[in-house]
């Protein structure tokens, strides 16, 4: 969780709390400045120092989070595309059983709650590392539409059909 100086802490708890149910490792990154803030929280939680320089950010793990094993497979697949749930029944099992679209979300959860906890994280972690982010491109958006950029995960010829379509004028 990055929390910056503008942010309130009013819903870590929360986020901490759903981050736990899926990563074996969860971290704090803030300003340096805000460090002792945070150590107060869950110390089963890191804690990351983002140090800006002039020409560079460090960060500095002033905490280590604890190893949490109590991963809930539930949270997992609800937390995933299903395009990411299938591969990892695929790489888990070496194939994908027989279903439709009617049935495939229960009968591939039921078969992610089979796969051991540790081995479970490690084919999710593969799947968040396979995902293709849109922020390199993001700069290169109109301030207004970074966010629906970042949302939709649009890529560049997407973004300029938008912007195209957002230049003409609304026919009535």
């Amino acid at each position: 969780e990055i929390k910056t100086e503008l942010d309130s802490n009013k819903r870590l708890n929360g986020q901490l709390s759903d981050y736990r149910k899926i990563f074996k490792e969860s971290y704090i990154v803030t300003h340096e400045a805000l460090i002792d803030k945070y150590l107060k929280e869950d110390d089963s939680v890191g804690i990351i120092a983002l140090n800006n320089y002039p020409r560079s950010l460090k960060m500095t793990e002033i905490r280590p989070a604890k190893i949490n094993l109590d991963i809930d497979a539930e949270s997992i697949i609800r937390s995933i595309r299903t395009n990411e749930y299938k591969s990892i029944i695929n790489q888990y099992y070496g194939e994908l059983p027989t279903m439709n679209s009617f049935n495939m979300f229960d009968i591939c959860s039921a078969l992610i709650k089979q796969i051991p906890l540790e081995d479970l994280n490690l084919l999710f972690i593969g799947q968040l590392k396979k995902r293709k982010s849109n922020t390199i491109n993001i700069k290169s958006f109109f301030k207004e539409l970074r966010q629906i950029g970042l949302a939709l995960n649009i890529d560049e010829r997407t973004y300029q059909i938008l912007v195209e379509k957002l230049n003409k004028p609304i026919q009535i």
